[in-house]
């Protein structure tokens, strides 16, 4: 799980949403989309397609966004955990 990146704003999560519903593009080719829409930079914009598609079917299942940060750093926690060598 990642978390988010400053740059992403929840007015950026629905306009992909929308963007998605209207089946307009495929998601993939999505941060022409934000980077047009929002005057952002080709990197701040697949940056936000990244974590928008990373956190997609969370915030679709209604976790909340403290929630996917808490997972992000549990996640990151017990990955080095596992580097160490700890159980």
């Amino acid at each position: 799980m990642k978390t988010r990146p400053d740059t992403v704003t929840d007015e950026h999560l629905t306009y992909l949403d929308d963007l998605r519903e209207s089946g307009i593009t495929n998601m993939f080719g999505a941060s022409s989309y934000v980077q047009n829409r929002f005057n952002t930079t080709k990197n701040e914009s697949r940056d936000i397609l990244s974590y928008w598609m990373t956190t997609f079917e969370e915030r679709q299942r209604g976790i909340t966004e403290t929630e996917i940060n808490q997972m992000a750093v549990q996640s990151e926690m017990n990955a080095k955990s596992q580097d160490n060598g700890e159980e």
